[in-house]
């Protein structure tokens, strides 16, 4: 679909049109109604209401979306907007409005953009965004977003029991692309500060935590490629079963993992767990998530250990 001004309708001050359906490879708008205001010497400015927005690239369709461009261009070659506002109607946002730019290229179908000043989880988010003939991609950073509001507003952040305290903050960089509906690959990279958790017993307990996460999940042919990487730099860490001043000792956690499409079959490669100057296991696994028992096999690999070290570091404190 293409819409666009000619020259010789410049002389219009105001036009308003509504559109049924617009859609091109990768998303589809429907129940659009669209407003432009281009008074003479004054640069061109639109209102643009979308009932509903789908898009491969969407975990559900989008609704009730607005958008007020200050400055804009409606032409044959290309529908953007360089400074707007987005009233963005997701529960997962602190407030609805966000600040957006983009293009969309009339003529090749490709949208992209940037949102920015998301307030999310108690931070900020900015998310840069393309689609073109099905192929799509996403930059989201993050600022100081807290980790106890990111696990419930967002079902894909990872959940502790009900029963469990946590906080913190962390500034995450996610890449994510994928072609239609399907996911091809994601890469992240956060640093964590002052994280803290604690079960309802209060008998494992993770105290001023500070590291980075860092890891990919890449698609092959008929399987998935993982790797991810958790460091801890500060912090403590008490368990049942022993103490870890990461501060003092700290944590190095690599693994890497093969999986089969659906991900019912996991195989753990070369991964290693270490606290420094104390141990350092490898380890190889297979791990059959839905079955009855999950891990098939486990291989252990442990370099000689300081024993007294050892026992009066990480299991004294909790005798």
């Amino acid at each position: 679909v293409m819409l666009g001004l000619s020259g010789s309708l410049r002389a219009i001050d105001q036009l308003s049109i509504t559109i049924h359906r617009l859609a091109s490879a990768v998303w589809q708008a429907e129940q659009l109604h669209f407003h432009i205001d281009w008074p003479a010497g004054r640069d061109m400015g639109y209102r643009l209401a979308i009932a509903r927005l789908s898009s491969p690239a969407l975990a559900q369709p989008l609704t009730d979306l607005s958008l007020v461009c200050d400055t804009g261009e409606v032409s044959n070659a290309q529908i953007s907007c360089q400074r707007g506002r987005l009233h963005l109607p997701l529960p997962q946002l602190d407030q609805p409005a966000v600040d957006v730019s983009f293009v969309l290229d009339q003529y090749s179908g490709r949208l992209s953009g940037r949102l920015e000043h998301l307030l999310l989880a108690g931070g900020r988010a900015e998310v840069e965004f393309s689609l073109l003939e099905g192929d799509w991609q996403a930059r989201i950073r993050g600022k100081g977003i807290k980790l106890a509001s990111l696990f419930k507003a967002v079902p894909a952040a990872p959940q502790l029991p009900p029963d469990w305290t946590y906080g913190g903050r962390m500034d995450p960089d996610i890449h994510v692309s994928g072609r239609e509906q399907q996911l091809n690959q994601l890469t992240w990279q956060a640093g964590v500060a002052a994280m803290t958790f604690s079960d309802a017993a209060g008998m494992t307990v993770g105290e001023g935590l500070a590291g980075t996460l860092s890891g990919s999940l890449k698609r092959r042919a008929g399987h998935w490629e993982i790797r991810s990487d958790i460091s801890l730099q500060g912090g403590e860490l008490l368990t049942p079963y022993g103490y870890l001043d990461a501060a003092a000792h700290p944590v190095q956690v690599e693994a890497n993992l093969n999986a089969d499409a659906d991900f019912s079959k996991l195989l753990l490669l070369a991964s290693r767990v270490a606290a420094k100057d104390l141990l350092s296991i490898a380890l190889r696994g297979e791990i059959h998530p839905a079955a009855a028992q999950p891990l098939q096999m486990l291989t252990l690999e442990m370099p000689p250990i300081k024993v007294a070290e050892l026992y009066r570091e990480l299991l004294l404190p909790v005798l």
